[in-house]
């Protein structure tokens, strides 16, 4: 994969804005697909100060760099972009293993 012209690795932080328009700017990707930093509810009871600053502040800090980014393409460009934001199933609470599976109209969990 590393040899495919169209993969980049950048070591970086989410939260660093600055970086991740650099990158936008210089990848121009056609779209963009963000899972959960920290995927498990779990680390965020053992860790809730990094879980906050990576799946909130970093989220945000993609979210304004992509902004910025799309607001400059051309419209069609814009208009074909896709930003696609992957979380973990347990915005939607527990499944109980007889239960139909989760799906795009399912309720958020509100605890």
């Amino acid at each position: 994969m590393a040899q495919d012209s169209r993969y980049s690795f950048v070591c970086g932080d989410i939260v660093d804005g600055a970086l991740v328009r650099r990158v936008l700017d210089e990848q121009r990707p056609g779209a963009i697909v963000h899972f959960a930093a920290e995927s498990h509810v779990d680390r965020s009871i053992l860790g809730p100060a990094e879980f906050i600053r990576t799946n909130i502040e970093g989220t945000f800090q993609l979210l304004e760099a992509v902004q910025g980014y799309w607001s400059e393409l051309p419209a069609e460009q814009q208009s074909a972009f896709r930003f696609l934001h992957v979380s973990t199933d347990e915005v939607y609470g527990s499944l109980t293993p007889t239960a139909p599976a989760f799906t795009e109209e399912t309720t958020l969990c509100a605890q």
